[in-house]
């Protein structure tokens, strides 16, 4: 059966409890005398729906993007001739394309060819390219229906090939109201739509540059008499607190907002604070002992990692090192020695699994402090560049997917010195750099030594002189 899903071209989306808040605001705001409504950078048209869904009329939403992706439907949506858009087909799928005598069936098939580019690329799965060319017909046909239910939707809203900077900043009736999300990430457009030769497409417009433009355009639009409602990621700092309408962490590092230039229009909108955190997880230790001064590693010493829930790991983690931010490790374990805590570790595989590289990442690692071991973390780091290490990625990160090949482990640290003692003899720098705030971010890899966890064992035995 094919199986394609027209929102996986266009990667992000507005999460439904922030459309729900967003459409509560526009109903208010309708209520009270808005008639229109613009949304750049509108890439799924996800807020257009919202819009409607209070009233407003198609006609007097108006809409703008650069990418290929919104413009097709765009164009589809304001019946515009899409073969106006400046995009070329390679020569293998001109043909096919020139046979077909209405724009519905056109941006079908486009949107096929942008899946087959997308998925050329996703290695591990060749079968899903191969599917999507042998069933071709079924394909095309289940987009042109998806593309179908959209157009019933949005059909009559305005839309616009248009640089978001020159939208925001168009003077505007009071009564109009502005919504924005912009790219967040630089060149995402690029990378997102970079068909590699079954597909060309030039907007003409540079992308937005979120560091360097989001705080000075947001400033800038304050100047504008209609209220613009702007998203915005990661923090809030230097704003003005007022302007901060909806707030909601996920998780640590990642916290979603939306900020609004004129919140006096918001008076009487009885939910014009919404503001939620998530439920910090509560960290627990494992149900063994810490390695403690009065133990002893020996050469008969068993080494041995354990697989543990997120919040245990991270119990060690602070214990060891402190409280820190958000990991972004996918996979936690617990190194044991004789049965006892010593170290904890955070590894992410989704590149290695991706087959976008061959190394396993280390995301933190971190062990008891000693007296006795002062080198406890060399301990750690030369068990999980050990050859050895590789079993447990095979046993327990990944249970089905042996298509992969690993060959070494990569990591990234912040330090006060241009060098990681831990590092030495063990992983190769491979970049490094003085940040602003002091510290050097550096990057190191190995390919796994050739010895087991016996004998790494007995060279840091040997190496540090506790034979």
């Amino acid at each position: 059966m094919a199986q394609q899903q027209l929102d996986k071209i266009f990667l992000g989306h507005t999460p439904i409890k922030q459309r729900n808040y967003l459409t509560a605001i526009l109903l208010f705001l309708k209520n009270n005398g808005y008639e229109k409504v613009i949304i750049p950078a509108c890439g799924q048209f996800t807020l257009v729906q919202c819009a409607l869904s209070v009233g407003f009329k198609a006609e007097n939403i108006y809409t703008s993007d650069i990418s290929l992706y919104s413009s097709l439907l765009g164009y589809l949506f304001s019946k515009k001739n899409i073969d106006k858009l400046n995009f070329t087909l390679n020569s293998k799928y001109i043909n096919s394309y020139n046979k077909l005598d209405n724009d519905l069936d056109r941006v079908a098939y486009i949107f096929w060819v942008m899946k087959l580019s997308q998925l050329s690329k996703v290695h591990y799965r060749p079968e899903l390219y191969a599917n999507l060319n042998s069933k071709k017909s079924e394909h095309i046909k289940q987009l042109k229906t998806q593309i179908k239910a959209l157009y019933d939707s949005f059909e009559g809203i305005n839309y616009d090939i248009s640089d978001l900077r020159s939208d925001i900043m168009a003077e505007r009736d009071k009564k109009t109201v502005v919504i924005v999300n912009p790219p967040v990430f630089k060149k995402g457009y690029e990378k997102m739509f970079d068909f590699d030769g079954y597909l060309e497409y030039e907007s003409g417009i540079e992308e937005f540059d979120w560091k360097a433009e989001y705080k000075i355009l947001y400033e800038n639009s304050k100047q504008i008499a209609c209220p613009i409602i702007w998203y915005r990621y990661r923090d809030v700092k230097n704003f003005n607190k007022k302007e901060v309408i909806f707030a909601k962490e996920y998780k640590v590092g990642k916290q979603d907002y939306w900020l609004i230039t004129k919140p006096e229009v918001l008076d009487g909108f009885k939910d014009i604070k919404n503001i939620s955190s998530f439920s910090k997880k509560i960290l627990k230790p494992y149900n063994r002992p810490i390695f403690n001064e009065k133990d002893i590693i020996t050469k008969d010493s068993i080494v041995q990692f354990v697989n543990v829930p997120v919040d245990v790991c991270l119990y060690y983690r602070d214990l060891f090192a402190h409280k820190l931010g958000n990991t972004g490790a996918e996979h936690y374990y617990l190194m044991l020695v004789d049965n006892k805590v010593f170290s904890t570790v955070g590894f992410s595989t989704s590149k290695l699994f991706r087959l976008q590289q061959e190394m396993i990442f280390e995301n933190f690692g971190f062990s008891i402090s000693s007296k006795k071991y002062p080198r406890s973390n060399k301990l750690l780091m030369m068990m999980i560049t050990s050859k050895e290490i590789i079993k447990v990625i095979h046993d327990e990160m990944s249970s089905k997917n042996r298509i992969y090949k690993v060959k070494g482990l990569k990591t990234t640290c912040l330090s006060k010195y241009r060098t990681i003692k831990t590092h030495k003899g063990i992983l190769k720098r491979t970049f490094r750099e003085l940040q602003p705030n002091g510290l050097y971010r550096i990057q190191a890899e190995t390919d796994f030594h050739d010895r087991d966890f016996k004998e790494t064992l007995l060279l840091f035995l040997k190496e540090n002189d506790y034979e």
